[in-house]
């Protein structure tokens, strides 16, 4: 709300206590906070430090590269856990299918509502954005999707979509590996930036500065 009521959301001093250690929601139970702990976040570690290196090459925003010897399925499973942390409790309602997914660990059940796609994330704001629709409501232009940007990944999942994002990589297929399965993937993921705290804008700084000069 502090973003919408700036003039110029770029120069908006957000008021926020800084600690070190990353961002962190108490959001979970205990029981769950250790399960995935156990299970999955050093997985997902492996994976998103693997991007840090292509994060700081600048000069280029498409990167192509295979990874290698990392396990899918703990790495989705860790990602949509997530969202369920960054959402409120109507999310877990509405989606126990998809919570059942994260909790039994040999599940392969991922529902066909649910898409997971990535980019690299180094240039904006943190982006935390709970379940919300972009488009037009009355075509079938809309896009329900929830979204999560920190360095040096962006992760989006959305529900009911059958189209494309045409900047991002879609790796819903992890959910087809096995638990203890370690897999080579190709990936090929831009570089987007998030300066607003709005669902799939991904408007460069000189874009969002003319787009303000214009409407002062």
């Amino acid at each position: 709300m502090e973003y919408m009521k700036e003039s110029n959301p770029l120069e908006s001093k957000i008021k926020g206590k800084i600690e070190q250690g990353g961002i962190g929601y108490y959001s979970l139970c205990g029981r769950c906070n250790s399960f995935l702990g156990r299970n999955y976040v050093t997985d997902y570690q492996k994976y998103s430090n693997t991007f840090i290196e292509f994060a700081k090459k600048n000069e280029f925003n498409l990167f192509e590269f295979t990874m290698h010897n990392f396990n899918a399925l703990k790495v989705l499973k860790q990602i949509v856990s997530m969202f369920f942390s960054i959402n409120d409790d109507t999310f877990s309602e509405n989606n126990r299918e998809v919570a059942e997914f994260v909790l039994d660990s040999e599940s392969n059940k991922l529902s066909e509502r649910i898409r997971v796609f990535n980019y690299l994330n180094t240039e904006g704001q943190f982006r935390n954005l709970p379940v919300m629709a972009l488009g037009n409501l009355s075509s079938k232009g809309v896009v329900i999707a929830t979204e999560l940007a920190f360095p040096p990944l962006g992760h989006v999942l959305t529900i009911d979509f059958d189209g494309q994002l045409p900047f991002h990589q879609e790796i819903t297929s992890f959910k087809d590996y096995k638990f203890d399965e370690t897999i080579s993937f190709d990936f090929r993921v831009c570089r987007l930036p998030t300066y607003l705290p709005f669902l799939l804008d991904y408007r460069d700084k000189e874009t969002i500065k003319e787009l303000i000069d214009k409407s002062v």
